[in-house]
């Protein structure tokens, strides 16, 4: 039979109906019809979906709303017909429906009942009400996820504006918590975590001492300043001057005097010439590294190599460390670094390095990365870059072994290997495993 294209999910031809390719047992062909599109009736049934809406009577039967969720998208979860309301399919047993109404954020009500979703909820209905962030109220009770909440004036209960704050006349809550002492009639939200009332300025529910509510001024979510101070997450940042005090990014924030590094002074850094570079930071004199100057490091010159790594006309470097002997304008990484983290292997085509530790002894022309911290030269095998015998020398106090066998030699994974007659991990002969095991 030829198929007939109702909507997006629903089709038919002479002897079915369908949704999404399968078919409706119940639904009659000739008499159905699209409501929405997850919903349908026929002359004898309402259908959500695939499924029978029991009791729903198709010719009085009507979505109510839509309600949006909280993405902003139009929902139908209600309706009604001439007897009975329904939410979501499902009948809410003793719902008038014709005084049935949708309040809001999951919430509705006839002339003696409301309801959350599907489920009855005791309160009154003439005074119920919704005020945001999952509380409600009535002309008896403030209500918090359906539970009444106990010591609140009903009257003068109210969110401020980012929800997370409450009060009425005598009491502030945060998250249902009392803050103690807040002066309700003048306790106010700031942003991000701060507020204020006439004597004293919060981080949450906490104190922040010393603060002058006054002159308070909120910076940003770490930084706010008074008359007198700076404060970084709530603590005073000792030294700062509020008047000229301007947060930077990535944690810096300086004044007309110094510059701060997440709350810590940089004590050698000028604040006229400071400035923030995709490698790090800088003044005209100096590149710091965690707060100090780097020994040596020139911030004209100074550019980035990745993977940890500086250089600047001299010299490499690496946590604020000179990499000794390398050479800035060949020194590269060995390898893809990128798809393999545990390569930390460099050359500056003379040496070899792991990491920033320059190796002894290596064979600069033949030596190559094999996977993860596991690399080879003509001469030995390392793991991160110890050779394996100083590894098993260690390891195994002098015991001697069969030479790693090149020819069988396999990564499984950054620690683990394996030749014909060994398995080694982190470059240790696992002594009495039987390699051919190793999966």
């Amino acid at each position: 039979d030829q198929i007939e294209k109702l909507s997006e999910h629903y089709s038919k031809d002479d002897q079915h109906v369908y949704m999404q390719n399968q078919i409706i047992p119940k639904a009659d062909p000739s008499s159905f019809e699209v409501i929405t599109p997850f919903s349908a009736k026929d002359k004898a049934h309402v259908f959500l979906g695939q499924q029978v809406i029991s009791g729903a009577d198709p010719k009085t039967f009507r979505f109510i709303g839509p309600e949006v969720n909280m993405w902003g998208v139009p929902m139908h979860p209600y309706a009604r017909d001439s007897s009975s309301v329904f939410f979501m399919g499902q009948q809410l047993k003793g719902a008038d429906p014709k005084t049935f109404r949708i309040i809001g954020d999951g919430y509705s009500a006839d002339a003696t009942h409301v309801w959350k979703d599907a489920k009855q909820v005791d309160a009154d209905q003439g005074s119920f009400e919704t005020l945001g962030a999952f509380y409600t109220r009535d002309k008896q009770h403030v209500y918090f996820h359906q539970q009444p909440l106990e010591g609140v004036d009903v009257q003068t209960f109210r969110l401020l504006s980012d929800y997370r704050y409450t009060l009425d006349k005598d009491t502030v809550w945060l998250y249902r918590q009392v803050i103690e002492d807040a002066d309700a009639a003048t306790f106010e939200f700031l942003a991000h975590d701060f507020a204020k009332d006439a004597n004293h300025v919060y981080i949450g529910r906490k104190v922040l001492a010393g603060a002058d509510p006054a002159t308070l001024r909120v910076i940003d979510r770490e930084y706010a300043s008074d008359k007198a101070r700076v404060y970084f997450r709530g603590n005073p940042l000792p030294g700062a001057d509020p008047s000229s005090f301007t947060p930077l990014k990535k944690g810096y924030s300086k004044d007309s005097r110094q510059v701060f590094n997440q709350g810590e002074l940089m004590p050698s850094a000028d604040p006229e010439t400071f400035e923030i570079m995709p490698w790090g930071v800088r003044d005209a004199k100096q590149v710091f590294y965690r707060n100090e100057g780097i020994e040596g490091g020139d911030p004209k010159s100074m550019k980035l190599i990745g993977f940890g790594f500086l250089r600047d006309d001299k010299h490499v470097y690496r946590r604020g460390k000179i990499v000794p002997q390398a050479n800035p304008e060949t020194f590269r990484p060995i390898g893809d670094h990128k798809a393999d983290r545990d390569n930390g292997y460099f050359t500056d085509g003379e040496r070899i390095y792991c990491r920033s530790r320059l190796m002894s002894g290596c064979d600069v022309a033949t030596f190559q990365h094999i996977k993860g911290a596991y690399a080879r030269d003509k001469n030995h095998f390392y793991f991160q870059g110890n050779t394996f015998d100083r590894q098993n020398e260690i390891a195994h106090r002098g015991k001697k072994f069969k030479p790693v066998d090149a020819a069988t030699f396999e990564v499984f994974m950054s620690f683990e290997a394996r030749d014909k007659n060994y398995v080694y991990r982190s470059g240790q002969i696992a002594i009495g495993e039987d390699p051919k095991n190793l999966r």
